[in-house]
């Protein structure tokens, strides 16, 4: 899958590892919630989501996941 971000968190290097949630509130365009996304995790320097460093720490982007899923890991490494 291709295309913009549907959401982005931020989250500080001290919570991570940790849990993590995306709601409504993180919606960059507002509107509701796909009914499948696919999800990904990078280290970044810039906080803009639309860009990739390309030795930035990352996740495999996993999916498709619905709303409400669980139990999902995310593990960062370089690419």
């Amino acid at each position: 899958p291709a295309g913009p971000p549907v959401a982005a968190l931020r989250l500080s290097p001290s919570v991570i590892p940790g849990p993590f949630s995306a709601t409504d509130s993180d919606l960059m365009m507002g509107g509701s919630w796909p009914d499948e996304v696919w999800i990904q995790a990078r280290a970044d320097t810039d906080a803009n989501a639309m860009t990739k460093e390309a030795d930035a720490p990352q996740s495999a982007v996993i999916g498709p996941i619905s709303p409400g899923t669980t139990d999902i890991e995310l593990v960062l490494a370089q690419p």
